[in-house]
C-alpha cells in the first residue's frame, strides 16, 4: 500500500527521501538493543534521505508524554514503550508495521519547556508533516 501511495502520487523528492529538512529530533523505532523502546534521535546537517512519519494528535485536557530538558539525556539513550500513551503505542506500532524506521511526536520531538527550541521547531511543523512518508492522525485518544 505505501509503495504504491508512494510510486503513484507522491513527489519524487519525498518518495526518494533525498533533499528534504528533517526535524531536528526523532523518534528511532528500531534502535539497536532495545527491543520495543524508543530512543529519541538528535538528527544532523547529513542527514537529508530519513524516511519518517509523523503523529498528529490532541492534547485535550491532560497533557501528552513530553520531552523537556530534565528528561532529554535519558530520553536520547532510551524511551520505554510502556510509558507512552495508548496512541503513541499504536502510532508506533502501525510505523513499524508500515517499514518506517522514524517517527515525530511534536509533544516528544520538541522540548517542551525550552522557548528557545519551540521558536525554532513550531516554524518547521507544516514542513515536517508535508515531508513524511505518512500522517497517522489520532483523532481522540
Amino acid at each position: 500500500w505505501l509503495n504504491t501511495c508512494k510510486e503513484h502520487y507522491g513527489r519524487s523528492d519525498q518518495a526518494s527521501g533525498m533533499g528534504l529538512e528533517v526535524p531536528t529530533r526523532l523518534l528511532d523505532l528500531s534502535a539497536p538493543g532495545l527491543s520495543e523502546d524508543l530512543v529519541l534521535y538528535e538528527t544532523t546537517p547529513t542527514d537529508k534521505s530519513i524516511a519518517y512519519a509523523t503523529l498528529s494528535h490532541r492534547w485535550g485536557t491532560t497533557p501528552p508524554t513530553t520531552t523537556t530538558m530534565s528528561d532529554l539525556q535519558k530520553n536520547l539513550k532510551r524511551i520505554y514503550i510502556e510509558s507512552l500513551p495508548k496512541t503513541f503505542r499504536e502510532a508506533v506500532t502501525f510505523a513499524r508495521k508500515m517499514g518506517v524506521r522514524c517517527l515525530w511526536i511534536d509533544s516528544l520531538c520538541i522540548i517542551q519547556d525550552s522557548a528557545a527550541d519551540k521558536d525554532r521547531e513550531i516554524p518547521k511543523m507544516a514542513s515536517i508533516y508535508s515531508n513524511a512518508v505518512f500522517n497517522i492522525a489520532a483523532s481522540a485518544a
